[in-house]
């Protein structure tokens, strides 16, 4: 075997079993703003119900500039929407490292007193990612690639003026059909087909908003449901006729809806507006909406509340409080988290506070329980969490953060001493030795260091990084050698405490290696 074949080869040990950790991740959806139904709330369990002292454990952080976009989550990837120098981005990562796929430039920067960057959060649907700049440029994206599919600009196209804070609401999809909220001078909500981004019908005059739609079933009719600047529209999301329409003028109205089932909707807006629940009902074939409360209890300002049972649970203002959904009665209230942002999982609430805090409490009407908080970022954070997988991401105006919030899982010891053989199927003296030392990084990563020889000796080192996957350490890479040398090389590796193997593979070629540890450290991540 050439030297040059020897040393890249075995830089190509181990992507194989790394791909099948993403994929077995594939059913772990938030593919969308607050997740599944668009209610902050998870259906995961088996999380942890309390953190230890230093906290859960921190997976990866990552650098994302300024925005205040949240997280979409779809099939092994992450989607958002962040800065770089002058420029608003849409960005594609691995939920397995925070590692970029790719990026797509959506517009030049949107500049703001309050935060600069991008506010809306892209919705993925199948192979495609749906993105809204600040600015009103609506995209259809290849979820894989990046790749500009078709694309409408609000403000040009539609006469739309930019809110003051820029274009915030989420689109969201409906069949065929993406509906968002564009402000324009005919008509504010448009539904785009999907595919090819014409328009199927617009409805409804006035300013864009800044609250993301949702949709509901009543009598077994579908609705959508707008917190336009003035009232809350009720649209048909199939030719988008106005069903009813519920005046709520004054204040920002930044939050979105919550559909109390079977027939109530509850909306809540800061600058001293306070809360409404409304009640549906068809009134001689005729939907309506009529109030059944409205008060000051709570005053959501940019993060919405969240439902548990019979109780709401969120932010008025700087306050986290508990009331009672039907009466507004207050159960609990407590300080320390700001304007913070949170969501439901497991029976628990989990908060991230405007100043970086992260807090586990359970979602109780009793008091306010907490299980645990971990300073976890620095600065302003006013973007909402997203969980799939017993995973956690939190950002702010510069990183991305993945916490994991599964049972906690010892680090497996692997750190110290390997000694072992690898080789190349069908290659004379296939079978040579093989030397690694492992070490553990502060960063909740591993790193291999491989010595080796190849017929003849030939010492090279070569290093991988690696990652828990509950009891063992996964090691990946690859490496293109040419078409001479047989293309690119996938390789994985997978450390227990007693055994380290792995296997490469090519288009001409694979091969294996197999360790047994030689010493041991009780260093660990």
């Amino acid at each position: 075997m050439k030297p040059i074949f020897c040393i890249i080869t075995f830089l190509a040990v181990i992507t194989w079993h790394l791909g099948a950790e993403e994929s077995t991740r594939s059913d772990a959806e938030w593919s969308q703003w607050r997740g599944p139904n668009r209610d902050g709330v998870s259906h995961e369990t088996g999380l942890l119900k309390s953190w230890p002292e230093s906290g859960p454990n921190v997976l990866w952080r990552t650098p994302a500039k300024d925005g205040y976009s949240s997280i979409a989550i779809s099939q092994g990837r992450l989607y958002t929407m962040e800065t770089e120098w002058e420029s608003e981005l849409a960005t594609c990562r691995l939920v397995s490292s925070g590692e970029k796929v790719w990026t797509f430039r959506t517009d030049a920067k949107f500049h703001n007193g309050t935060g600069d960057g991008p506010r809306s959060t892209p919705i993925v649907d199948g192979d495609r990612v749906f993105v809204l700049g600040a600015s009103g440029k609506l995209y259809a994206l290849d979820a894989k690639t990046g790749a500009e599919l078709w694309k409408r600009d609000f403000m040009e196209e539609f006469g739309s003026n930019r809110p003051g804070w820029g274009f915030s609401a989420s689109p969201i999809v409906e069949g065929d059909l993406l509906i968002v909220e564009v402000g324009g001078k005919d008509s504010s909500i448009i539904a785009f087909d999907k595919h090819n981004g014409n328009v199927v019908w617009e409805t409804h005059k006035g300013g864009a908003g800044y609250s993301s739609p949702i949709a509901i079933t009543f009598n077994e009719q579908r609705q959508l449901l707008f917190l336009t600047e003035g009232s809350l529209v009720s649209v048909s999301p199939t030719d988008g006729e106005i069903y009813w329409e519920y005046p709520w003028p004054g204040g920002i109205n930044i939050a979105t809806p919550i559909f109390i089932p079977p027939d109530k909707i509850f909306l809540s807006c800061s600058y001293d507006k306070g809360s409404v629940l409304l009640q549906m009902a068809t009134v001689d074939g005729v939907p309506v909406a009529e109030m059944v409360w409205e008060n000051k209890v709570m005053k959501n300002h940019f993060n919405s509340s969240v439902l548990l049972g019979d109780y709401l649970y969120g932010f008025d203002n700087g306050i986290l409080k508990c009331i009672t959904a039907d009466t507004s009665v207050e159960q609990w209230k407590t300080r320390g988290f700001g304007k913070g942002a949170l969501i439901l999982a497991d029976g628990h609430l989990i908060i991230l506070g405007e100043n970086g805090k992260l807090a586990l409490a359970e979602a109780t009407p009793e008091a306010y329980k907490e299980k645990g908080q971990i300073q976890i970022l620095e600065g302003k954070c006013w973007t909402a969490p997203t969980l799939t997988d017993g995973r956690l991401y939190v950002r702010n105006q510069k990183e991305i953060v993945c916490v994991e919030l599964k049972r906690y899982t010892p680090p497996p010891h692997v750190v110290g001493d390997w000694v072992g053989t690898w080789g190349v199927s069908g290659a004379p003296n296939a079978q040579q030795q093989l030397d690694c030392r492992v070490v553990a990084s502060n960063s909740g990563q591993w790193q291999a260091t491989f010595e080796g020889e190849c017929g003849r000796p030939y010492k090279y080192t070569i290093e991988m990084l690696g990652r828990q996957a509950g009891n063992v350490v996964l090691f990946k890479g690859s490496a293109d050698l040419g078409e001479a040398d047989g293309g690119v090389y996938d390789w994985i590796g997978q450390a227990s405490a007693d055994k380290f193997v792995g296997f490469y593979t090519s288009r001409k070629y694979t091969g294996t290696f197999e360790m047994t540890r030689t010493s041991a450290t009780e260093e660990q991540p």
